[in-house]
């Protein structure tokens, strides 16, 4: 990068969510304060739910909900040449308000008493700001709750109360209701899962999100920012009026991630325009409403990573999501992987809210919780949604997931196998294809029917949606091994018949390559195909490979 990229890297914000501190610093920041126009524009959505992936930005957006709403910044110079500083018609709305901020991440316990004790400390610190208040003339039992939260005595109960409290203390000393902010409200479910205290954990969010959110008159609105929809029996018990904004609502679908034109305009003011197909290959594919929307974490990452195209946001998480897929997965679900490996969508019943009950149990529900976790775009398909993986990046967290799964140690080989296929590179194969295929094809004795369909879906996700990958399909007269049917004109097609060597004369796994070779021609495995297509013929034996190839244009 030449200097004037290096001096733009420096203005990056890489994982600061902190919108006044990034504007004191001024770093780069694309413009999202049209958010605020379209909340206070939204009459009667007293309840505003935001879900989106992990890292598109819900934590930034809620900052600079907090620095134009909350009233003790009055006078700040952070939107000073944004979009929101020309309404002037929302002026008299501007550093109006008493703000509750909360954060409900990193709140993870082993027990419900430690969850109650960090969610105390993390109550403690909010009331912190507002101990003026105890100045006032307050009601004594109000006061003796405050003064509970402050010394870190208050029991369950008062902890389950405190928001309401503090909406009602803030409301009669200012005489104007408080804007509530709430951000990762569902953190602390998605950190239990598989834990005996997810119970109790979601019955302690329901008794603190439902009084201070439901019919609460000292309350002008609430903002919240999540992963999941979870469903209104789950935690918002009573709750009539959510409106709940996901990734399938028009209503706010650019205010999330990166648009096409804010990463062109990234690019070009980082001084390489050039990069932008790269770009959109790998961080690109979600659709939220109308809107077509990139990864905003792995755009900034990218550049700030010299235009080096990687996994960036899929290493912001564990990533177990997927494995719990692979727990519940049956027959239909692993040919499902196959086809989203292969570049195809499969079909989601729906896109609603989940209840806490159908996590653990159920595959549309499953689905749609990946769906909302940034794993899968979803797109409107008569009644239900077609489902499908959105980019590069995504394909790569999908094959380390999936081999993982399956218990192979060879992810690097997997990729390095069927990029050599794709590219013509014979000792390429030679050198990767024993150890991966000799052991785990069904073909070659593959000993488990669900660990078959595992290898060739993470063989699939390998491809980058590139190919339709097929084992043992029926082609021309015969079954073909291996067929990868391109999905672009860019690559050409693979077809490949394995044979196992029975000699230990080097000269004679040539013969059977070479016999493998003319069973693809003789039996038609190629006839469905058109384009330019490479034939393999592939012998195993001991611990190496041989391999023929022969090019051909159908």
């Amino acid at each position: 990068m030449d200097q004037n990229d290096g001096d733009f890297v420096e203005e990056l914000a890489i994982g600061k969510s902190d919108f006044k501190r990034l504007r004191d610093d001024g770093l780069y920041y694309v413009d999202k304060t049209e958010l605020i126009a379209r909340i206070l524009g939204s009459r009667g959505k007293e309840v505003i739910l935001f879900t989106r992936p992990r890292r598109f930005g819900k934590s930034l957006n809620m900052s600079m909900l907090d620095a134009f709403f909350n009233m003790k910044y009055k006078g700040n110079p952070w939107f000073r040449g944004l979009a929101i500083d020309s309404r002037k018609d929302l002026d008299e709305h501007r550093n109006a308000y008493p703000v509750i901020f909360l954060s409900m991440k990193d709140l993870d316990s082993d027990s419900i008493d430690s969850f109650r004790k960090r969610f105390a400390r993390k109550v403690r610190n909010l009331f912190i700001e507002f101990k003026y208040i105890r100045e006032s003339d307050m009601d004594d039992g109000l006061l003796e709750d405050f003064n509970r939260i402050l010394s870190m005595e208050a029991d369950a109960e008062c902890l389950e109360d405190s928001l309401y409290l503090l909406c009602k203390v803030l409301h009669d000393y200012h005489g104007k209701s408080p804007i509530l902010l709430i951000d990762e409200y569902d953190d602390p479910v998605t950190r239990s899962f598989g834990k005996d205290i997810l119970d109790d954990i979601v019955k302690f969010l329901r008794r603190l999100y439902s009084p201070v959110l439901k019919d609460n008159p000292h309350l002008r609105f609430a903002v919240l920012t999540g992963v999941m929809q979870i469903a209104k029996e789950s935690i918002f018990s009573g709750l009539n009026n959510l409106y709940v904004d996901n990734a399938l609502s028009k209503g706010f679908s650019e205010r999330f991630g990166f648009t096409e034109s804010e990463v062109r305009r990234i690019l070009e003011d980082a001084g390489h325009p050039e990069k932008f197909e790269e770009c959109r290959e790998w961080y690109d594919g979600y659709a939220f409403g109308d809107a077509e929307v990139y990864n905003p974490w792995s755009v900034i990452r990218y550049v700030d990573s010299g235009f080096v195209p990687g996994e960036y946001w899929g290493r912001t998480s564990d990533n177990s999501i997927i494995g719990v897929l692979m727990d519940l997965a049956d027959e239909g679900t692993l040919d499902g992987l196959i086809i989203l490996g292969g570049g195809g969508g499969i079909e989601g019943a729906g896109f609603a809210a989940v209840s806490i009950g159908d996590l653990m149990g159920g595959r549309d529900a499953l689905l749609s919780v990946m769906t909302m976790a940034g794993y899968l775009s979803a797109a409107p398909n008569g009644s239900g949604y077609l489902l499908s993986i959105p980019n590069r990046e995504v394909y790569g967290v999908f094959c380390d997931a999936i081999l993982n799964r399956s218990g192979t140690v060879v992810q690097q080989q997997f990729r390095d196998l069927f990029k050599a296929l794709g590219e013509g590179d014979v000792a390429g194969v030679e050198r990767n294809a024993f150890s991966i295929l000799a052991e785990n094809f069904k073909s070659i004795q593959l000993k488990d029917e669900g660990d078959y369909q595992l290898i060739i879906a993470g063989a699939a996700m390998a491809m980058l949606g590139r190919y339709r990958m097929t084992v043992e399909k029926e082609a021309g007269n015969g079954r073909a091994d291996l067929i990868m049917t391109r999905n672009s004109p860019a690559v050409p097609n693979v077809v490949v018949e394995f044979k196992r060597g029975n000699s230990d004369d080097p000269e004679s796994w040539l013969r059977e390559a070479e016999e493998g070779l003319l069973q693809i021609k003789r039996k038609g495995y190629c006839h469905s195909l058109t384009g330019r297509t490479l034939m393999y013929g592939v012998c195993f034996r001991n611990k190496k490979a041989r391999a023929v190839l022969e090019e051909a244009f159908l």
